[in-house]
């Protein structure tokens, strides 16, 4: 009926474990987005302003007609990639909103 203190306890290390270990991904994932952040403002304003334009053409003609699942994650990712590019203004911001997805009840 009852669980011997030993599974018990050995219940809570797994739980602690398992814890720890998203914490751990958790931190690596943050980490890794930061420096890509990073990396993406170390470009070259000349090569950044091009992977914008480029996105953006992306957006504006592909992506505002994309239908099926592996291009409308493909569009997603694009409009999170680019809202971190500084060139990413309210024309741009607008282009995400209206692509990004819609709430489902």
């Amino acid at each position: 009926m009852y669980a011997s203190p030993s599974v018990v306890t050995s219940q809570r290390y797994f739980a602690i474990a398992a814890a720890l270990l998203a914490l751990v991904v958790a931190g690596t994932w943050l980490s890794n987005r930061h420096l890509s952040q990073q990396e993406l403002l170390a470009l070259p304003s000349q090569q950044r302003h091009a992977l914008y334009v480029h996105t953006l053409e992306t957006l504006e003609t592909i992506c505002t007609h994309a239908q099926g699942p592996d291009l409308t994650e493909y569009c997603r990712e694009q409009t999170q990639f680019i809202v971190r590019l500084p060139e990413c203004a309210a024309n741009c911001q607008e282009i995400c909103r209206r692509l990004a997805p819609k709430p489902t009840k």
